[in-house]
């Protein structure tokens, strides 16, 4: 079964996991966000649950904190404006 997670880092390290970059991830950092009190980068994954489970993805992610609940619902509809604000941009070209 497919999972969308959202993960919290404040390391950019994470961005160059080749294991990551091979599932594919969007990111965006905090601020741009609005979430206030953090300085790091939020990360959303969809991949395999089982995908999670792997031990390269478990080296690659040992500094990231998985959110849940209603922070992780909020950015993922913030994720979802900036995609739906970006598109409406590129409307405008046409």
């Amino acid at each position: 079964m497919i999972e969308e997670k959202v993960f919290y880092v404040e390391d950019k390290e994470v961005l160059n996991s080749e294991i990551l970059k091979m599932a594919g991830f969007k990111y965006e950092s905090a601020a741009t966000l609005g979430i206030e009190g953090k300085k790091g980068l939020y990360l959303v994954i969809k991949a395999e649950d089982s995908w999670f489970e792997n031990d390269e993805v478990k080296t690659a992610m040992k500094n990231a904190e998985e959110v849940a609940g209603g922070l992780k619902s909020e950015i993922l509809e913030k994720f979802r404006e900036l995609e739906e604000n970006a598109g409406a941009g590129f409307a405008l070209f046409d």
